[in-house]
């Protein structure tokens, strides 16, 4: 298989994205639902979900966690 531009640009959205899991690797599973929930989103409703609304979606989904896990520290739940 000839090297493609376009073969090149996805091997890097891959290993980019790969990079970053192996970052997150422990107890981030609500970062990546959220990242999940992000991706489906412009998947599914690309020219609907740019990147203002990604951006404001990722920053939502943050106030989210952040206020779970208050609520989970006030309940006595170590996470």
């Amino acid at each position: 298989m000839k090297a493609s531009e376009d073969l090149k640009k996805h091997g890097n959205t891959v290993l980019t994205a790969l990079g970053g899991i192996l970052k997150k690797k422990g107890h981030h599973e609500a970062e990546f639902i959220s990242d999940a929930i992000i991706h489906v989103l412009h998947a599914k409703h690309p020219s609907d979900f740019g990147a203002d609304a990604q951006g404001a979606m990722s920053k939502a989904l943050e106030l989210f966690r952040n206020d779970m896990a208050a609520q989970y520290k006030v309940l006595g739940f170590q996470g």
